[in-house]
């Protein structure tokens, strides 16, 4: 097993807080997701595990090990980002040979099938590649090296859409003849759904929530009807927001509603759905984030109700405008994260 473990890591850029006391385990093999919205620290908490990039605080350890400047650490880490950190002038298939005498093995077989495959001329030198070119020379580079962790930052930037598909076919081939931790980050999280088995979310540098996909995708739901019977349906589990359309009230809250209330609608969003309503500007969280295991205030999420985004409220008379219903005054903060 592949642990990669970020402990109460945090890192400022002038008076810019991109990472704030935050705290994660990925554990391999398997293709885990790191999710957040512009900004939301993704890219620096990559950086910092590749030492492209140094913490102010806290510390990324690979299986235990501490990896900033550690060069047996790093030997096992590869990052592909839209960083262009290749010579201007070298060619795909020189790339490919520098890659191989600095990591001392490379699949050669598999970075051939990928440029078959993502259509890549090798002769061609990296200056006059397109973007989408670029992010299939990194690709190859990434996934034909001999890592034990392989972190894509946005790995299908400027691919069109066959090559996304592409893309997808190639990822799960080459985990399944060689399972590793692969850590994926991309804002096209409809396309990634079915290819991930766990994400975290991140937003303004801190912990949002962390789960299996299948945990993730129940967490928030959609309950929509009259509005005394979705007040009764959604009981005391955390509101993060309502929207009112005549006599309809929608209010999307943490937790699976009960499901009898009279002529109410109760559905489940999906990954992506999770995501934006999570991370929407109007919601808060506590430091620790939501933890799936805390999802429903209720206590059928079998965790602290208190935890995160899953804090109960009194019934609320919903209004005619979409706005946040948050108390944490009486937060009480569980473990950080959830091992993945």
């Amino acid at each position: 097993m592949t642990t990669l473990s970020v402990d109460h890591l945090r890192k400022r850029y002038g008076g810019t807080t991109c990472l704030d006391d935050v705290s994660m385990t990925f554990e391999g093999p398997g293709i885990r997701a790191l999710l957040g919205r512009n900004g939301a620290g993704k890219s620096t908490l990559l950086n910092i595990a590749a030492n492209r990039a140094f913490a102010d605080s806290g510390s990324i350890l690979l299986d235990g090990e501490n990896v900033t400047e550690n060069e047996a650490a790093q030997d096992r880490i590869v990052l592909m980002s839209e960083d262009n950190l290749f010579p201007s002038s070298m060619r795909m298939r020189d790339i490919e040979t520098n890659v191989r005498r600095f990591a001392g093995t490379f699949d050669s077989d598999l970075a051939s099938t990928m440029a078959e495959v993502l259509d890549l001329d090798r002769s061609m030198r990296f200056s006059a590649m397109s973007t989408g070119q670029r992010t299939v020379a990194k690709l190859i580079v990434a996934l034909a090296s001999p890592a034990d962790v392989v972190i894509l930052d946005e790995p299908v930037l400027g691919l069109d859409a066959t090559n996304r598909d592409e893309f997808s076919r190639i990822l799960m081939d080459t985990y399944a003849r060689r399972p590793r931790l692969i850590v994926v980050s991309t804002h096209l999280i409809e396309e990634i759904s079915t290819l991930v088995e766990s994400a975290v979310i991140i937003d303004h540098g801190r912990l949002v929530a962390s789960g299996s996909v299948e945990e993730l995708e129940t967490m928030v739901w959609k309950v929509s009807g009259p509005e005394r019977s979705v007040d009764e349906a959604v009981g005391r589990r955390r509101v993060l927001r309502t929207e009112r359309l005549a006599s309809s009230v929608t209010a999307y809250v943490v937790g699976r509603p009960q499901a009898d209330a009279p002529n109410v609608r109760v559905s489940a969003l999906g990954l992506q759905e999770t995501f934006v309503e999570l991370t929407r500007r109007h919601v808060t969280v506590s430091s620790e984030g939501l933890t799936a295991a805390s999802r429903d205030a209720s206590g059928q999420g079998g965790g602290d109700s208190s935890n995160g985004l899953a804090q109960s409220h009194p019934a609320q008379s919903y209004p005619s405008q979409s706005h946040p219903i948050a108390d944490h005054s009486a937060a009480s903060h569980s473990p950080n994260g959830k091992d993945l």
